[in-house]
């Protein structure tokens, strides 16, 4: 019995939001989940996925969620973390990044190391990049729905925030133009962008008729 260790795969539950968190429904049921297995096994694991499921596409940010879920989980008696995980990085390079440090020391400080990537990875253009990622990261996260792959697109892919985002990576990009380490890294971010635009740009031709 001491040895036992209870691993939960949360895949039918919300792929955007923290565990219970107030928008999420099944966010919410996950919770009353791990707290019941919590208080029955001396150890748990957690094997889920760090992308949108069934969806690779456009830009994705789990900052929020690790930020909570991680700690949350290893107060819990979380021993072992399993991330499913892509090398999308032009998609999700900073929660990719926060997961990874979190994963080996969930004691830690989640918007510490964020501010730390910010400042590290993109130098100058760290406040533009910061303005990009958490309008990613906030939307998903307060979606008033958890339906994953494509579905969800829709609500956050909208053209007022195609025009918003664009104009944070044009921000970034004029501050880096003339330093080719840090121009190459908000390049990356741009190539993200420009598959939303690819997506929104078929999505709409479809939602004419014009297959």
């Amino acid at each position: 019995s001491p040895n036992l260790c209870v691993w939960i795969a949360p895949i039918r539950f919300s792929r955007f939001h923290p565990i219970g968190h107030p928008n999420s429904k099944s966010g919410k049921d996950l919770k009353v989940i791990v707290d019941g297995w919590a208080e029955r096994a001396s150890m748990i694991g957690w094997r889920t996925y760090n992308y949108n499921l069934a969806e690779v596409i456009v830009p994705f940010s789990k900052l929020t969620v690790w930020s909570h879920d991680l700690p949350y989980l290893h107060q819990k008696g979380c021993v072992g973390v399993s991330l499913e995980s892509f090398n999308t990085w032009e998609l999700s390079a900073p929660h990719l990044y926060q997961s990874i440090r979190l994963g080996y020391d969930p004691r830690l400080d989640p918007w510490e190391i964020v501010a730390d990537y910010w400042d590290k990875f993109y130098g100058p253009a760290a406040a533009p990049m910061e303005k990009y990622w958490m309008e990613i990261d906030q939307t998903f996260c307060n979606l008033a729905t958890e339906v994953g792959s494509v579905h969800s697109l829709p609500y956050v892919y909208t053209p007022e925030r195609m025009k918003q985002l664009d104009a944070s990576l044009q921000e970034a990009e004029k501050i880096v133009k003339d330093q080719p380490e840090y121009q190459y890294r908000v390049n990356l971010a741009r190539r993200g962008f420009q598959r939303a635009t690819f997506w929104r740009t078929y999505y709409d031709a479809m939602n004419k008729g014009d297959f």
